[in-house]
């Protein structure tokens, strides 16, 4: 309950250490997200969330521009557990209609192909190798 409190009770900095804290261990790590995303220094990223550096509202949008993250990531209250899956949510809302349906054809069908064979049964067959030419004397 005391967590509970003290979540609510975050000022926007607060929240913006505790989700960047989140993000960088659902992306593996500050030296992974330093080696995904151009722009990201490890150890500013470091000093952001051991509070030696303030992250304040500049820092917070580089950060989510670099890391292709929705305006505002850091700054809202919902905390989930997968960054990748709320992009994709982002993507999806900024689609049109006829785009939508596209893309959730296209993943029925991955559903529906994952569903008939598992990957173990698929027969994968290597490409025959050409025999190579040789000139004529």
């Amino acid at each position: 309950m005391l967590i509970l409190f003290h979540h609510f009770g975050m000022d926007v900095k607060e929240r913006r250490v505790e989700r960047l804290k989140q993000f960088v261990q659902d992306s593996g790590g500050a030296a992974k997200l330093a080696r995904d995303f151009e722009g990201i220094d490890a150890s500013y990223i470091s000093q952001l969330i051991n509070k030696h550096r303030p992250f304040g509202e500049k820092s917070a949008r580089k950060i989510e521009t670099l890391c292709r993250l929705p305006a505002y990531y850091f700054d809202r209250n919902e905390i989930r557990q997968d960054p990748a899956k709320y992009v994709v949510d982002e993507l999806f809302q900024q689609m049109d209609e006829d785009t939508r349906r596209k893309w959730v054809a296209i993943g029925q069908t991955l559903v529906d192909i994952k569903d008939e064979k598992s990957t173990e049964d698929l027969e994968i067959k290597k490409p025959e190798r050409a025999e190579p030419k040789t000139a004529m004397q």
